[in-house]
């Protein structure tokens, strides 16, 4: 049984309803309509073409960072993966991390005591053969503790054309993905989303997706929330790393609120212990010192080779 986050004293209409809370636990993914600010997904699309353009310059002059990862088909090179998206795109693009409509989902299934443990963007393009099989992103006590991969979309993602595909109700076990791919499950959905839509899924649900035939790219901006229970203490979570991600979190609620002070604000409640003292940065290159530890995802070996 989940340890389920202690309710939320003051919720706002950004909070997650006890229904969809219940519907994320039982088939492991949700998904919100319209839930990202036209301001804000105006600016993400933005930065994602000038990170785009700077990754091809760098790729030219043979001095690309580790962060970026790009894939080769008909002799030409496609941007992937941007891991850190918020040091390469600037300290604006930040914003989104401290707007309510994002904070509110992280506070409703992990609880006040949350913590955004990764940025993440990927890049899908036309021709460029990149597909997902089948595969959990990490393997963790999903009975235990809510973990939420948080997946805001910049683009359309349509049926048919390489849209994100899950098998409801697989995230409570590691599963055996090559039984899956050998025997297809009739139960999969494939999800269809707008721009500025938000799918929330459990990295621990078996999803997959082909690749795109029809439209010309497909952007998506991830963050990863976990409960301070699930990281403090463990070996691979130092509490410089801890203590880097909440920065990170504090300065981002800062710049929003600095930027929108006549909106809606987000109540950060994280505990005292972890709250007092954060540090509200006017850089983001000190956030980002300490790697980010990724646990390896459950694919089929087949796929692999």
């Amino acid at each position: 049984m989940i340890k389920t986050a202690p309710a939320v004293k003051h919720p706002s209409r950004w909070h997650l309803s006890e229904a969809q809370i219940q519907q994320f636990d039982t088939q492991g993914f949700l998904v919100l309509h319209k839930r990202i600010p036209a301001a804000l997904l105006s600016m993400l699309q933005d930065k994602a073409d000038v990170v785009q353009a700077n990754a091809h310059a760098a790729l030219k002059q043979n001095n690309l960072a580790k962060d970026l990862v790009f894939s080769y088909a008909y002799f030409q090179p496609f941007l992937n993966r941007v891991l850190h998206f918020h040091l390469w795109a600037g300290i604006d693009s930040l914003m989104p991390l401290g707007c309510p409509q994002l904070l509110s989902l992280a506070e409703s299934l992990c609880g006040c005591d949350f913590i955004n443990t990764v940025d993440l963007f990927i890049y899908r393009h036309k021709n460029s053969e990149v597909k997902l099989p089948w595969h959990q992103d990490l393997i963790y006590q999903s009975n235990k503790y809510r973990v939420a991969t948080v997946g805001i979309y910049l683009d359309d993602s349509n049926e048919g054309d390489g849209a994100l595909k899950v098998i409801p109700n697989t995230q409570w076990h590691k599963q055996d993905i090559c039984a899956i791919i050998d025997n297809p499950p009739k139960n999969s959905i494939e999800i269809k989303v707008k721009a500025g839509d938000i799918v929330i899924h459990n990295p621990m649900i078996v999803h997959c997706s082909e690749s795109l035939t029809k439209q010309a790219v497909r952007r998506t901006l991830y963050y990863e929330f976990r409960p301070m229970a699930q990281v403090v203490g463990e070996e691979t979570w130092p509490e410089k790393l801890l203590t880097r991600r909440l920065d990170l979190q504090a300065t981002a609620l800062n710049l929003y609120q600095s930027s929108y002070p006549q909106f809606e604000q987000f109540k950060w409640q994280l505990a005292p212990q972890w709250r007092d003292e954060r540090i509200v940065a006017k850089t983001l290159q000190p956030f980002y010192l300490t790697p980010i530890p990724f646990n390896t995802a459950n694919f089929c070996a087949r796929d692999l080779k």
